[in-house]
């Protein structure tokens, strides 16, 4: 059975990949407990190894950013989510 990572194995590589799983299980998990607030900075982490694996423009990049933007307007931080709207 494929992995549903196998594609992003691919991209990442295997150390990347482990970091941002690790990351986004604790993002999910602050999330799920209406932690917006401690879900921000690792965000901005994957958004990171994203922009390094992958580079600026891949789609993958685009919806973190996305989910950087949701965050931040849900904390009331629109004009910090104003960045990650072209992102």
């Amino acid at each position: 059975m494929r992995s549903p990572n196998a594609p992003l194995n691919g991209l990442l590589g295997e150390q990347a990949l482990q970091n941002f799983n690790k990351i986004n299980a604790f993002v999910l998990v602050y999330q799920s407990q209406g932690k917006d607030t401690e879900a921000d900075p690792l965000y901005n982490q994957a958004l990171d190894i994203f922009k390094r694996a992958l580079g600026p423009d891949h789609p993958y990049v685009a919806i973190v950013c996305e989910n950087i933007e949701k965050c931040l307007k849900e904390l009331g931080k629109e004009d910090e989510a104003v960045v990650y709207e072209e992102c």
